[in-house]
């Protein structure tokens, strides 16, 4: 803390000089607090200086506050800041909740030119728990018209408008059941977060997001009931075999379930901050919060449990009822493409497996819909959503799981062909395009082949690969060159040969053909 003092008179200059001098560098305390964000068991502070400063280090003042690291600085401009807060010690990251709750750190500034620093302190979370839960009942609500919920509570809506055809008592049933599965997924999923969390896992909502077999799931699963939607298929949820009483119940319960399946992959306003709250504390915050994130996402139907007269109130199904259910194949195909586009940005080679699938997929229901159903064609359509169901999955595992063996492709120029050969390397060059379906089969055959790619090592071949994918002058100048016009264009130099020792190996590529002409 900085107290006022008083000098004497005749104190010596020189003293007076030098303690004036010292007291400049004792750090001045700033009323401004720097915000955290919680990142699993790490912290994201953020703070903006009125004058260019730069970060010296954070410090712990209480026992009561774990060991810490340096910070990492995220990014700054000399104004603006943001830096991550480590525990230093593994063991007591679950304790990382200490920095919200008692705020017992600082952070230290210095000014551009070194002269001064500055002392920060944590700005203390002052709302309640209950606060949170409000915040995750609204954003559970919220969820209800999201573009990826939206369509289920459609389903569930239409389940309703059937259900005025039915006693009170089974409309009742029927939403407390769909209720109840909402819940139960949401308690579901946070003790699973809080299993991945006790493991040491930095993860928060949406950590499923991360896995490219979740997203191919789900990304199945939302194409499948947007056919529904669209009529090529009954969307129906499954029965207990052997257990006919209570049918419509479970399914509503089911229904519920894929609710919160289908949110998953969703945010909505409010539920960011109740979440980051929720894993900043412990067992009881997370599954409270969770808890009531489900609360809010089955409210509508708890309100219609109990006040099951306000169904009154709904128009009857009809013709409307039949057109939105059509529409609300768009909303569906809307996330799935969102989908598409982040499972393309994990496992990009994986793609065009995806998009076969989905095409087999539009096949086979075809089939369904517009040949006469009998025992070929029923066979038939099975064996087609067997196949799509599967093959992208598999294709996905070998991608991840086999041996990730490889041939070393270095981009293409002419410079460094040239450079290569001046040295008397050998050089293998693989004119290929993302849209040279060609291409990527002989890629797929030829240069993922072990023998291939062993031979590749042995013989010390540099392999460069001419990407015309988008338009590429030199690569044109090449083709040019050899006249060629398009491509698979394969090109080999061997080991200490001119001009005279190029190799075109043919546009069809096998390894039979690859070592024929290389050998």
């Amino acid at each position: 803390t900085q107290k006022p003092y008083k000098l004497q008179q005749n104190i010596n200059t020189h003293w007076l000089s030098e303690f004036n001098r010292w007291s400049a560098k004792i750090p001045k305390i700033s009323k401004k607090k720097i915000k955290l964000q919680s990142k699993g068991t790490d912290w994201l502070a953020h703070i903006s200086t009125p004058e260019i400063r730069q970060l010296v280090d954070v410090f712990p003042l209480s026992k009561k506050t774990f060991p810490l690291k340096p910070p990492t600085i995220v990014s700054t401009n000399g104004y603006k800041h943001s830096f991550l807060i480590k525990p230093s010690v593994q063991e007591n990251t679950h304790h990382s909740s200490n920095i919200s709750k008692n705020t017992h750190i600082i952070a230290v500034f210095k000014d551009k030119e070194n002269k001064s620093s500055f002392i920060y302190s944590f700005e203390q979370n002052k709302r309640s728990f209950f606060w949170f839960l409000l915040l995750a009942f609204l954003g559970g609500v919220i969820l209800n018209f999201m573009p990826c919920v939206l369509p289920i509570v459609f389903l569930k809506f239409s389940n309703t408008l059937e259900s005025t055809r039915q006693s009170p008592l089974e409309l009742i049933l029927s939403n407390l059941f769909y209720s109840l599965g909402v819940i139960i997924s949401f308690i579901l999923l946070a003790f699973i977060l809080l299993l991945f969390k006790k493991g040491g896992e930095s993860i928060g909502w949406g950590f499923q997001m991360q896995s490219p077999y979740f997203l191919l799931s789900i990304i199945l699963l939302f194409v499948l009931i947007s056919f529904g939607f669209m009529g090529w298929i009954s969307v129906s949820m499954p029965s207990i075999p052997f257990f006919h009483r209570g049918q419509n119940n479970f399914k509503h319960f089911l229904t519920g379930i894929l609710s919160t399946t289908a949110a998953s992959p969703c945010t909505a306003p409010f539920m960011g901050a109740a979440i980051g709250y929720a894993f900043s504390g412990g067992v009881f915050q997370i599954v409270m919060i969770f808890l009531f994130l489900g609360l809010g996402l089955s409210f509508p139907y708890l309100l219609l449990s109990i006040f099951p007269q306000w169904i009154r109130y709904i128009p009857l199904p009809g013709s409307w009822s039949h057109k939105l259910k059509h529409f609300m194949a768009f909303p569906m195909l809307a996330t799935s493409a969102w989908l598409i586009y982040l499972f393309n940005q994990q496992v990009s080679e994986s793609l065009l497996p995806l998009l076969l699938s989905l095409l087999l997929l539009a096949l086979g229901f075809w089939i369904l819909n517009n040949i006469q159903k009998g025992f070929l064609s029923t066979w038939v359509f099975r064996l087609i959503v067997i196949m799509a169901l599967t093959y992208p999955f598999v294709h996905l595992y070998q991608r991840m799981y086999t041996d990730s063996a490889s041939i070393s492709w270095e981009p293409f120029s002419i410079k460094k062909m040239e450079d290569i050969r001046s040295e008397g390397q050998a050089v293998f060059i693989n004119f290929t395009a993302d849209w040279c379906l060609t291409c990527k089969f002989n890629e797929r055959i030829t240069f993922k082949n072990k023998k291939v790619i062993q031979f590749f090592k042995e013989k010390q071949i540099h392999a460069l690969k001419g990407d015309w994918t988008n338009k590429n002058p030199e690569i044109t100048n090449v083709l040019d060159r050899y006249h060629r016009s398009g491509i698979p264009f394969y090109l080999y130099f061997s080991a200490g040969g001119g001009e005279t020792s190029a190799i075109i190996l043919p546009e069809w590529l096998t390894p039979g053909v690859f070592f024929k002409y290389v050998k």
